[in-house]
């Protein structure tokens, strides 16, 4: 029986990495037996190694096990066609659609399965989840966590609806955390699943990361203009950004000045019951203490509100000097 492997995310747990190297990698994938599909989940064009918008579009449709069906037949030929024996489908946006997971296990029934499930601590999430999406709209980090529905940052929840639906055994739950990831890498991780050697792959630029996180005192300026953006998924304002002054637009570190220690002590003791349950289910050969390591200062940066406005000062210098060069 072909294999499918659903990578459902979490958003925010280096999904961006494994998609890129499945775009790069596609046909030299394809050598080794696995079947990287389109963005529109068929062979037909735009290979980007995620199927994000077809399966937000899909919510929306009335028969969509049909669809599903009928794209995975043709991909299914394609693989008999071509001696292929995995598919890999990737869409970090349907952990948090739960109603597609029984419509996607009847659609898949021809195929042997393997959910695969990231998960990172719930305060780490957030701040990162915030500087990609909720800043633009969202009156404040502390309104975000005060409206958002529990189950936006509570993985069981989340991942309840998977596992009943295609079974324990066919669920894979991982960390994204560096020292919890084979070889420290995400791809690598990711990759080991299926026991696939990366052998002869191209790997990802040194030192590039996917889907990198902005400055966050660039994140704190956009807060202020959030009429620059279309919706929560326009970066227009962040790329011009980097195209004007570069590398000081990125994030170094992974502290942040966004929440302080009480505040992720309290976000993470809210989570503690729920991870342990996930642990207990889905990570049972784990090592001994709890899914996350707790809140730490070396997680927070501490700054006043003199040394937040010196680095948002910073950044606007560099692009008016920038813009006067350019003149």
């Amino acid at each position: 029986m072909k294999k499918i492997i659903i990578h459902i995310g979490a958003a925010k747990c280096g999904s961006s990495a494994i998609q890129d190297f499945m775009a790069l990698n596609r046909h030299a994938l394809a050598k080794k037996g696995i079947l990287v599909p389109s963005q529109n989940l068929d062979m037909e064009e735009h290979f980007s190694g995620e199927q994000i918008w077809f399966f937000e579009n899909l919510r929306n449709q009335e028969d969509r096990i049909t669809t599903l069906k009928q794209k995975l037949s043709r991909l299914g030929k394609h693989m008999d066609s071509n001696r292929l024996h995995t598919l890999i489908i990737s869409a970090e946006n349907i952990s948090n659609n739960g109603d597609l997971a029984s419509d996607i296990k009847e659609a898949v029934a021809g195929f042997d399965p393997t959910v695969v499930y990231y998960v990172r601590r719930q305060d780490d999430y957030l701040i990162s989840s915030w500087q990609q999406w909720h800043l633009k709209g969202v009156e404040s980090i502390e309104r975000l966590l005060a409206d958002a529905p529990d189950a936006m940052f509570d993985w069981y929840a989340q991942a309840l609806p998977w596992a009943d639906a295609f079974g324990d055994a066919h669920f894979k739950g991982r960390v994204f955390r560096k020292d919890r990831l084979v070889n420290s890498d995400i791809v690598d991780d990711f990759f080991s699943i299926i026991s696939l050697s990366l052998d002869g792959l191209q790997m990802l630029p040194e030192g590039g990361q996917a889907n990198r996180s902005f400055n966050e005192h660039l994140g704190d300026m956009a807060h202020r203009i959030q009429d620059v953006f279309d919706d929560q998924h326009d970066n227009l304002f962040f790329l011009k950004m980097a195209q004007l002054i570069g590398e000081p637009v990125y994030k170094t570190g992974s502290a942040s000045h966004l929440m302080s220690l009480e505040e992720r002590i309290a976000i993470y003791n809210k989570f503690e019951e729920s991870n342990a349950r996930f642990k207990t289910r889905f990570l049972p050969d784990c090592s001994d203490g709890p899914l996350f390591e707790p809140p730490a200062s070396k997680n927070v940066r501490e700054l006043s509100e003199v040394e937040k406005l010196r680095g948002e000062i910073d950044l606007l210098t560099r692009a008016v000097y920038k813009l006067a060069q350019d003149r």
